[in-house]
């Protein structure tokens, strides 16, 4: 059975055990693991998303790994969502094993718009989630203790932190990057790497906008700033607010300077990519394998 080879954080970049750098390349696939704990969810409803995505990034020159951006948990209102209580815990191993056979990591989190309602006050029930959820990985993926922790409860400030494991590298959630410099993102909450969603400017420059061109900027500012390795995991979702196949090449040309996830309507809610969205995600992966080169 395959598995996921380990991954280091090495000052401020990832790499294998034996030196070579690993280059995050991500997709949001947030529903994955909802889909996963469904009837016949395995086989009906995640293997084909995989194969799908796989063929892809093959077929636009891109062989390497991919990560993908799950959710644990969430609110149910969402079309990722289910709560704690929900979760199959005896899924978690499997749902890892079944990315890994296409060449997959996992970057898993939780919480949107929703943590409160989920633990509330009850930071003892939230650690002990985490305690039994990173309890059953049993081969290497990548962990974030929530997801927009501002939005959600502020778990990291709160003082959760996920156990330390060489099964896996923590991402605490909070923004890496420096922020308003008359307000910046307190950093000390920050683990083994960090990450950065981006704003949603489309004010144009030159050529591109704004959201698009700043990422090369926030991935320098977070490795130089805190010597960790660094990923832009949200940044403007392709469907509803940009179209442009483009724009997937350029995104995809930050791999250059950090760690970058491709962020679309379809991979929230995990379905299949329609045809505008697998032409957009083609063109991010070239762009990836462009910048690799």
């Amino acid at each position: 059975m395959p598995t996921m080879k380990k991954v280091l954080a090495t000052g401020d970049f990832f790499s294998y055990e034996d030196g070579r750098e690993f280059r995050y390349v991500g997709l949001s696939d947030f529903g994955l693991f909802k889909r996963m704990c469904m009837q016949d969810g395995p086989e009906a409803l995640v293997r084909p998303i995989l194969i799908e995505r796989r063929q892809i990034a093959d077929r636009a020159g891109y062989t390497d790994p991919i990560v993908s951006r799950v959710f644990r948990c969430s609110d149910p209102g969402n079309t990722f969502g289910q709560t704690p209580a929900e979760v199959n815990f005896d899924l978690i191993q499997p749902f890892l094993n079944l990315c890994a056979e296409y060449n997959f990591y996992v970057d898993w989190t939780q919480g949107d718009d929703d943590h409160d309602m989920m633990f509330g006050r009850d930071l003892i029930g939230l650690q002990d989630f985490h305690n039994k959820f990173t309890s059953y990985i049993k081969s290497f993926c990548f962990y974030e203790t929530e997801n927009e922790p501002f939005k959600n409860g502020n778990a990291p400030k709160r003082g959760i932190v996920p156990p330390a494991s060489s099964l896996y590298l923590r991402d605490s959630g909070d923004y890496g990057d420096i922020g308003n410099p008359s307000n910046p993102w307190p950093f000390s909450t920050i683990l083994e790497f960090c990450s950065y969603h981006g704003q949603r400017n489309s004010n144009p420059g030159p050529r591109w906008p704004k959201w698009l061109y700043e990422g090369a900027e926030s991935l320098s500012v977070m490795r130089s700033t805190l010597y960790k390795p660094s990923v832009l995991k949200e940044q403007n979702k392709y469907g509803p607010y940009w179209q442009d196949p483009n724009y997937g090449r350029i995104l995809g040309h930050q791999i250059a300077y950090g760690g970058v996830l491709f962020h679309s309507q379809k991979g929230l809610e995990s379905n299949g990519y329609d045809e505008a969205t697998k032409q957009a995600a083609s063109f991010y992966f070239t762009g990836v394998k462009g910048a690799m080169l």
